[in-house]
C-alpha cells in the first residue's frame, strides 16, 4: 500500500497545527516570565537605591532639625558637618537613582537633593533672604521627599501610589489642642 503526498499530508496537518498550538502559548508564557524576573531583578535594585537615598534625606532633615535646637557654636558646626557629609552621600545615590530609576523619579530625586542642600545653606546663613527661613526650607525638603516616595512608588507599581500615611499621624485617642 503506498500513501500518495495529499494522504501524508492529511495525516501530518493535525500533528503540525497541534505542535503549533502548543508552542506559541509557551513561548509566550516564557518571555512573559523572563520579563518579569528581569523587572523584578531591577525593581529591587532600585527599591534599595531609593530607600537609601529617602533615609538620607530624612537624616538631613533631622540633623536640620537638632540644629534648630542647639544653642552651642560647636554643636552646630559639628550638625553642619554631619548635614554636608550626608548630603555628600545623596549626591552618590542621586547618581544611583539616575541610573536606575525613571525620569519622574530622577526628577522627584534632584528636587530633594536641591531642596536639602538649600536647607543646608540656609542654615549656614549662606543662602539669600528669597530662599525663605531656614524652617520654610525645611517644609519644601520635606515636601520634595513625599514627591520622591510617590514618584518611586508609581514606578514600583505599588498600589495606589499617591497616598501616603503623614509623618506624625495623631492618634484618634488624642485631642489636638484646640480641637475639643
Amino acid at each position: 500500500m503506498t500513501l500518495t503526498w495529499a494522504q501524508v499530508i492529511i495525516v501530518l496537518l493535525p500533528v503540525l497545527v497541534g505542535a503549533f498550538i502548543g508552542i506559541v502559548p509557551t513561548l509566550l508564557v516564557e518571555r512573559a516570565k523572563q520579563r518579569a524576573a528581569l523587572r523584578t531583578r531591577w525593581d529591587a535594585t532600585i527599591h534599595t537605591s531609593c530607600a537609601q537615598f529617602a533615609a538620607a534625606v530624612r537624616r538631613i532633615l533631622n540633623l536640620a532639625e537638632q540644629f534648630d535646637h542647639s544653642t552651642v557654636d560647636a554643636e552646630r558646626d559639628d550638625l553642619l558637618s554631619k548635614i554636608r557629609d550626608e548630603h555628600t552621600r545623596l549626591q552618590l545615590f542621586m547618581a544611583e537613582i539616575r541610573l536606575l530609576a525613571d525620569v519622574p523619579v530622577q526628577l522627584a530625586a534632584r528636587a530633594a537633593l536641591t531642596h536639602t542642600f538649600v536647607l543646608y545653606l540656609r542654615l549656614a546663613g549662606a543662602a539669600a533672604a528669597e530662599e525663605g527661613t531656614p524652617v520654610e526650607a525645611r517644609q519644601r525638603a520635606l515636601a520634595s521627599l513625599f514627591d520622591f516616595y510617590r514618584a518611586v512608588r508609581v514606578q514600583l507599581r505599588v498600589p495606589d501610589p499617591q497616598e501616603l500615611a503623614p509623618m506624625n499621624p495623631v492618634p484618634p485617642s488624642v485631642s489636638l489642642p484646640g480641637t475639643g
